[in-house]
């Protein structure tokens, strides 16, 4: 049984933070022996999660115009490369609360691929959306939470019935009869999501869709309404009987409850401690179970990326994660933010501690175990200068041979 090991840092009388060496899980030190385990494992874990998918996107790549060969996938730089040699790695930290930030480096704003990112970018798009319900509310309207499914085969690939629910959905909201649905049962928009999850029946991608309906509605004959369409539509162009569970509606508490918990922060940050392999799995707990050596998992993650995020050799088309039907931000008075904005902006009340130069941040970067959530943490409790003495005891990186 292996003993283990941890690098304990100085800080101010008071406090701490130790880093297990072995599985690189970083905790807060609050006294002899004594540690607690609040975000700081946590954000060990999103960073990982990014450096996993990094390396299986790395074989991916792309030739530039001026013949430079780099990664074809953002995910791959995101958190790692810098835009300007000269400005160096600025850190910066938040007063008043426990966050700290790198600011300096590319981001990929991928909510599909990248654990960081995707966690901020969620969080954002949680607080527009419980802005939109709220708004919706005091002028009288109502939401609703629908669902939509489709049958699916453990043979399957990830693309084939990604794109199935993908073609029957755009076939039922759209045409003659979709209009005249609409107008039975009025709307503002929609806020569309797009799921996955991969279990033994396969892969398994599926709708979650709040509707905003300007005034009051009868939500079972909209269910049988909206479940008619979906049902003869998926005839028509599959062949498919689908029962009435392929399609839910729920009224208002549903959508709400739905939109409160709209965050990946639990499928992001506790996967190495959820559901078991052979369980229905989110992509990003494939890539946890990838990180604890199931190379399946890792395969699965990769037929995945491919799919959702579709690489032709030149660029990457995504399919959106989030949609918002046209035009309902603007009624609901919310501003409107791309995915790479969201992930690429700092926080207006944070200050800057310091900067890292290039080579102090290659010599972050070469370290077997990802030290950058250590550093924020050491900002987040201490000073910069705790920051470079750290840095400054790490491993000099191994010369390559």
């Amino acid at each position: 049984m292996s003993t283990e090991t941890l690098f304990s840092l100085p800080l101010p009388s008071g406090f701490g933070v130790a880093i297990n060496l072995e599985t690189g899980e970083c905790k807060k030190q609050v006294g002899p022996e004594q540690y607690e385990q609040d975000g700081i494992d946590l954000l060990m874990n999103s960073f990982a999660l990014r450096r996993a998918a990094g390396k299986l996107l790395s074989p991916f790549r792309k030739t530039l115009s001026n013949g430079q060969d780099v990664p074809a996938y953002r995910t791959v730089r995101c958190g790692c490369y810098m835009h300007s040699k000269i400005r160096g790695v600025e850190l910066w930290k938040t007063p008043d609360a426990p966050r700290a930030h790198f600011g300096g480096l590319v981001t990929c704003g991928s909510q599909w691929l990248c654990a960081v990112c995707s966690m901020k970018i969620a969080l954002s798009r949680r607080g527009e959306a419980q802005l939109a319900v709220q708004t919706l509310g005091e002028q009288g309207g109502v939401c609703g939470l629908l669902t939509l499914t489709i049958p699916h085969q453990a043979e399957q690939s990830f693309d084939s019935v990604l794109g199935s629910i993908k073609r029957l959905y755009e076939r039922w909201s759209t045409g003659g009869n979709s209009t005249a649905m609409r107008k039975r049962w009025p709307q503002l928009g929609f806020i569309r999501a797009v799921e996955v999850t991969r279990g033994i029946h396969g892969w398994h991608p599926h709708f979650h869709i709040v509707l905003f309906f300007s005034q009051p509605v009868l939500w079972a004959d909209v269910h049988e309404d909206f479940y008619s369409r979906w049902a003869a539509v998926a005839k028509k162009e599959f062949g498919w009987f689908l029962p009435r569970a392929s399609l839910d509606l729920r009224g208002h508490a549903d959508a709400a409850t739905y939109v409160s918990k709209w965050s990946l922060e639990d499928e992001i940050t506790m996967a190495h401690v959820k559901r078991g392999r052979g369980q229905s799995l989110t992509p990003f707990e494939l890539l946890s179970s990838y990180m604890n050596g199931d190379s399946q998992s890792g395969r699965d993650w990769r037929e995945f990326a491919k799919g959702v995020c579709k690489f032709d050799g030149e660029r990457i088309k995504s399919t959106a994660r989030l949609t918002w039907s046209k035009g309902l931000k603007k009624q609901l008075g919310i501003t409107d933010l791309t995915d790479e904005q969201i992930a690429d902006a700092q926080d207006k009340r944070a200050h800057l501690l310091g900067t890292l130069t290039f080579d102090q941040w290659q010599k972050v970067l070469a370290q077997e175990l990802d030290v950058r959530p250590a550093l924020l943490t050491l900002a987040i409790q201490g000073t910069f200068e705790d920051v470079l003495n750290f840095v400054n005891k790490l491993p000099a990186p191994r010369a390559s041979t």
